[in-house]
């Protein structure tokens, strides 16, 4: 779980749905934030239910969105390329993701200069640092 305090700015959690590899909510500051626990190796099929979660808590409305990996999460090739450019990106208006730890930081790295994502995206160390970003983002 996400310790809330590592957070600035006041929102509420308008809707969420908690999946066994996800955690995404919708939050009033317009943020869908999704957190993945430890240890998950992500596939096209958690992708895809991922991306479906965001479209029901969003009413297909696209949103920038704050993704925080758990500790020794993975993601295989086929999802990163659904994420990057495929149907999997069709909710999303921006991504910042959470680094932590210099494995993530290089798939980070890769994902941006071979993936090109289709959608602007940036790695944060940080969340309020990746929250401020997003905000530039957000539905008027």
């Amino acid at each position: 779980m996400v310790n809330r305090s590592l957070f600035h700015g006041n929102y509420t959690i308008l809707d969420e749905v908690i999946l066994p590899h996800s955690h995404l909510k919708l939050r009033s500051d317009g943020i869908v934030m999704i957190t993945y626990p430890d240890h998950v190796a992500f596939t096209i099929r958690e992708s895809i239910e991922s991306v479906n979660a965001i479209g029901e808590i969003t009413k297909g409305i696209p949103h920038p969105i704050l993704k925080i990996p758990g500790k020794y999460t993975t993601v295989d090739r086929d999802t990163r390329e659904h994420v990057a450019k495929g149907d999997g990106a069709r909710f999303s208006i921006a991504e910042a993701f959470i680094i932590r730890s210099l494995a993530h930081k290089l798939v980070g790295n890769f994902y941006l200069s071979v993936e090109k994502p289709q959608k602007p995206t940036r790695f944060f160390s940080d969340i309020p640092s990746a929250e401020t970003w997003l905000g530039t983002y957000r539905r008027k």
